[in-house]
């Protein structure tokens, strides 16, 4: 078999000895170099038209194209729950999975912002950072930085557990 095959409009291949089709929904590639690198087709996608790109299982799956703009999440459940938020960057395990139609957030850790919906610049940095918050512009650095917080807006707190007992301040 030889020939093209377009991947997302990114990924350019020939056919013939370079690929191999597995069995599951990995496509892998053998480079000139010797070196195989594997495609995971099932928990990665990027959208090219409004620049949404996610790897991870369900991370930003509601998210359809030409919906949500400038997206980026990394790891499972990542942005899950985003439809129509824009400038939203998640890393980690459920960062920022409740994230729906919020707008400039960053989320980075396990449990990152994991509660905020429809919020805007909000920053967690950490292990459950923020992780009940829905209030807005709350910035927290640390595992468990404000994790208690649920309305509380415009906060912010730096190291370990800092504020963690805040919940609407």
């Amino acid at each position: 078999m030889s020939g093209t095959i377009r991947f997302k409009r990114v990924l350019q291949l020939q056919v013939d000895q370079f690929l191999d089709m597995m069995d599951s929904a990995v496509l892998r590639v053998h480079k000139n170099d010797g070196t195989i690198v594997n495609i995971d087709l099932e928990n990665q996608w990027q959208d090219t038209v409004n620049d949404n790109t996610g790897y991870g299982e369900n991370a930003l799956n509601s998210i359809t194209v030409g919906s949500g703009v400038d997206n980026s999440a990394f790891g499972a459940e990542a942005g899950t729950a985003t439809t129509t938020g824009t400038d939203n960057t998640l890393m980690g395990d459920t960062a920022g999975d409740a994230i729906t139609t919020g707008t400039q957030n960053t989320a980075v850790g396990a449990n990152a912002a994991s509660a905020a919906t429809t919020v805007s610049d909000v920053t967690a940095f950490g292990y459950n950072a923020l992780a009940l918050s829905t209030g807005a512009g709350n910035a927290a650095f640390g595992s468990g930085a404000l994790d208690a917080n649920t309305t509380g807006v415009r906060n912010n707190a730096i190291g370990q557990n800092a504020l963690g007992l805040n919940t609407v301040g």
